[in-house]
């Protein structure tokens, strides 16, 4: 992969510099052509390439190829070549064919797009700059299209399709918009401004993708694996590992990987960095975090991208927002922190998994009980001290645990409104939050100091009560109160396995629930 961006470096180079002078190197000739043939000529040929296409647009099935899109762009603007002319390249085509080659600044895998063919007919007509070669400049200009087409779907409806094991072909719906785009680089000759309305437009995801353009540029993006060995039967390998993989990732200097203290203070860095506990203990958590090259990165930071694309969204300038990878809970106002707790999430596994939900709080509980779930109540309850028990004819138990500080929702649990049965709320385990990886859940979110984000968001609706008010109010009496909102407060549980702070600190996050696999296997075509 550095080979290959390396080499994607050098052609951009090279374009850059090649391009201004190709009316230096190619004159035109005054006797054996004018440009008016030699555009009549393009253009025909271009038809014939064009009608070769296989297009499809079925209204029954809700699909259309690119190829249907770009035929009926190619019929709009008559068969005249839209990026390139006797120079090879005219100006707009400049625009996209440089955007298209430095596509992983999107977060794009180029292997997704016919890049290398375009390449080889771009170095082919370089290469022979003084006959005129209508075939190649004609495939050129389809090529172009074709991948300004995909890249176009690809930012505005992503690349993954739930339920499909291919990248995103669908293009339905998609025609007039898309000629109106051509339309707008043909006018303006800026493609990435022109790209950039298909993007979700709010502020996170242009922090992020900021900082994937930041990564891609400055980083080689290599596929070589790092390796940690295992700290409990290797301790002194483990730590040379781990000084290796600090010096790869810029926290150590080489000349100082002997330095033990040095070595301490970087680990601390690193775990900082990630959001673990910065004890310098080269954990297991630590460890899979360092082991992420530069090419598993772009990978995650590609994926995640994706994921902003498909399931674009608004924000509001107030909202709860929960990323269970990163096991945190953040207030946000006016797009900045102003409330930020851990989290403890659902077990990895099917049942428990706690699932991607946008809803709104519009009930905060004091004082709850727990009404316990069929499937504990089976396969869990060893004994009912302490519950309420109430026997249904059918056999069946309700179980209830009443308020109080050993109650399982502990003080406070704030509701929206969910299919999952899903809610933010309190526990007496606190221990767990102290912890790097927190999965621990039945599949609700328990809530590090639950009642000062509770008191926030009562004060994001009408209540005027303080934090302080609401701890009078828990320590007065253990008696259920309902405070119902006025104005549901928006709330986003999410998965981000890669995301920026809102420091502005790029930040990677293990894959706890293994739902990058299904993206991974079609982006990057991984088993």
């Amino acid at each position: 992969m550095k080979n290959k961006l390396l080499t994607t470096l050098c052609s951009a180079l090279v374009f850059a510099v090649l391009l201004p002078s190709c009316k230096n190197k190619k004159e035109l000739p005054n006797t054996s052509i004018n440009l008016e043939e030699f555009n009549t000529a393009l253009s025909n040929q271009l038809d014939k390439i064009i009608d070769t296409l296989h297009t499809s647009n079925v209204d029954s099935t809700k699909t259309a190829n690119w190829e249907f899109v770009a035929q009926k762009i190619y019929e709009t603007n008559k068969f005249k070549p839209l990026w390139t002319n006797y120079y090879i390249l005219n100006d707009a085509g400049k625009s996209v064919y440089q955007t298209i080659i430095t596509c992983e600044y999107y977060g794009l895998n180029k292997a997704n797009y016919p890049i290398k063919k375009l390449q080889y007919l771009y170095d082919s007509l370089m290469i022979d700059s003084v006959s005129t070669n209508y075939t190649l400049l004609s495939e050129l200009d389809a090529t172009i299209t074709e991948c300004l087409l995909k890249i176009a779907l690809h930012l505005d409806d992503g690349m993954f399709v739930e339920g499909q094991e291919s990248i995103n072909h669908n293009f339905y719906d998609k025609t007039e918009k898309y000629i109106a785009l051509v339309d707008e680089i043909q006018e303006k000759k800026n493609t990435t401004k022109t790209l950039a309305k298909l993007e979700p437009q709010n502020p996170v995801y242009k922090r992020y993708m900021k900082a994937v353009k930041a990564f891609v540029s400055k980083n080689n993006i290599s596929p070589d694996k790092i390796t940690i060995r295992d700290y409990k039967t290797d301790s002194i390998g483990a730590i040379e590992d781990a000084k290796k993989a600090l010096v790869y990732h810029h926290y150590l200097a080489d000349s100082m990987k002997t330095n033990d203290s040095a070595y301490l203070v970087a680990l601390k860095a690193f775990q900082k960095e990630v959001g673990y506990n910065q004890d310098g203990v080269l954990g297991a958590m630590t460890s899979r975090a360092l082991e992420r090259d530069n090419y598993e990165k772009f990978k995650m930071l590609a994926i995640n991208a994706d994921k902003w694309r498909i399931g674009d969204f608004d924000l509001p300038e107030q909202y709860v927002y929960v990323n269970l990878p990163a096991f945190k809970l953040k207030i946000i106002q006016d797009d900045k922190v102003t409330l930020e707790k851990n989290v403890v999430i659902g077990l990895a596994n099917a049942k428990r998994a706690t699932p991607e939900i946008t809803s709104a709080i519009d009930r905060i509980v004091l004082w709850p009980t727990w009404s316990v779930p069929q499937s504990i109540i089976k396969n869990e309850m060893k004994s009912f001290k302490g519950y309420q028990v109430t026997k249904y004819a059918n056999g069946g138990l309700r179980v209830v645990q009443p308020p109080g500080y050993k109650n399982a929702l502990g003080v406070v649990k704030m509701l929206f409104p969910n299919k999952h049965s899903i809610y933010l709320h309190d526990t007496p385990s606190k221990y767990l939050f102290n912890k790097d990886y927190r999965a621990y859940s039945h599949g609700c979110i328990r809530c590090q100091d639950p009642l000062e984000i509770a008191a926030k968001v009562l004060s994001m609706d009408t209540f005027n009560i303080s934090y302080d008010s609401l701890k009078v109010i828990r320590d007065k009496k253990i008696q259920t109160r309902n405070f119902n909102l006025k104005n549901p407060v928006p709330v986003f549980i999410k998965y981000f396995t890669a995301e920026v702070d809102w420091d502005n600190q790029l930040k990677f996050y293990p894959d706890v629930y293994k739902r990058d696999e299904k993206y991974l296997a079609v982006i990057f075509k991984e088993d």
